[in-house]
C-alpha cells in the first residue's frame, strides 16, 4: 500500500531517481523489482523507509524514538537523514513511514495515519505470510530472518549487527508458531480499531480489503480523497496489486 501511495505527486517516493521523474510506469517497475515471488528473501528486497530516509534513530516496532520532540527529531534528522529526505521535505512532500505501534511518536502528532486492521477473514493469510517471509526451518532450528543481517537491506543490516540477537530458535515449531504468529503481540494490537483511539487524522483499512483487488482500489481512492492526497491512476493500482498478489502463491 505504501508503494502504491508513493505514486501520488503528494508523496515522496523512496527512490530519489523515481521521484525526480515520477511516472506510473517507473513506480510499477519499482514494485515489480522490490516484490518478488521468492518470499524467502522478502525482508531483504521489499521497500524500506530506513534505507530511503535513514531514520535509524527511530524504531518502527520498539519504543526507540517515541519521546523525541519535534526539535530533537529535527536535530537528529539533520545529522543522519539522507539528502533525499531533506529534498522531499523542502518540496512539501509527505514522507512515508511504516509503523508497527498503536501510538504516534511525539514528533509525528500532526501526521496523516493509515492503519491496517487485521480482520478475521485475513487472519489465515497473515499467519502464512508471516511464516514464509520471516521464518524458515533449518538444521539449526527456526531461522529468525529479522535478526539475520544477511536477510536485511544494507542500512538495516548495519544496525542489526550492533546487537547480539539470536538468529535461530530451538523452540518446537508448533509452540513457536503459536507464540510468535498466532498469538503475536503485534497482531493483537492491530486487530482492533479501539487500540488506536489516540491517533489523529487516522484512516482505517481492513487487511482483507487490501487482499482483494477491487476493494483495495476503492480504499486507496477513499484514502487519497479523505487525506487530500493527489489521486493515483486506477490502471496503475490495478497493475500493482495484480503483481503483488501474484507473489503470494501459498494456500490459506
Amino acid at each position: 500500500m505504501a508503494s502504491c501511495l508513493m505514486a501520488s505527486k503528494s508523496v515522496a517516493h523512496f527512490d530519489s531517481a523515481i521521484e525526480q521523474h515520477k511516472t506510473d510506469q517507473l513506480c510499477l517497475d519499482y514494485i515489480k523489482q522490490k516484490f518478488t515471488n521468492d518470499l524467502n528473501v522478502w525482508t531483504k528486497t521489499e521497500p524500506n523507509p530506513v534505507d530511503a530516509w535513514n531514520l535509524s534513530f527511530c524504531s518502527a516496532k520498539y519504543p526507540r524514538g517515541d519521546d523525541l520532540s519535534t526539535n530533537e527529531f529535527d536535530n537528529l534528522a539533520r545529522t543522519h537523514c539522507t539528502p533525499h529526505f531533506w529534498d522531499s521535505v523542502e518540496q512539501n512532500k509527505l514522507i512515508s513511514l511504516c509503523w508497527h505501534k498503536a501510538v504516534d511518536p511525539v514528533f509525528t502528532h500532526h501526521a496523516k495515519n493509515i492503519v491496517i486492521i487485521i480482520d478475521p477473514p485475513s487472519t489465515k493469510w497473515l499467519h502464512r505470510a508471516n511464516w514464509y517471509k520471516h521464518y524458515e526451518i533449518k538444521d539449526r532450528g527456526i531461522h529468525l530472518k529479522q535478526h539475520d543481517p544477511s536477510y536485511a537491506p544494507p542500512l538495516i543490516a548495519e544496525y542489526i549487527n550492533k546487537f547480539n540477537n539470536p538468529i535461530y530458535s530451538t523452540e518446537h515449531p508448533y509452540s513457536f508458531i503459536k507464540n510468535n504468529i498466532v498469538n503475536c503481540k503485534f497482531k493483537k494490537v492491530f486487530s482492533s480499531k479501539e487500540n488506536f483511539n489516540s491517533l489523529n487524522n487516522a484512516e482505517f483499512l481492513n487487511l482483507s480489503a487490501l487482499l482483494d483487488e477491487n476493494q483495495f482500489i476503492k480504499q486507496i481512492q477513499t484514502i487519497t480523497n479523505n487525506l487530500n492526497i493527489d489521486p493515483i491512476a486506477e490502471s496503475f493500482l490495478r497493475n500493482a496489486h495484480q503483481h503483488w498478489s501474484s507473489c503470494h502463491t501459498f494456500k490459506y
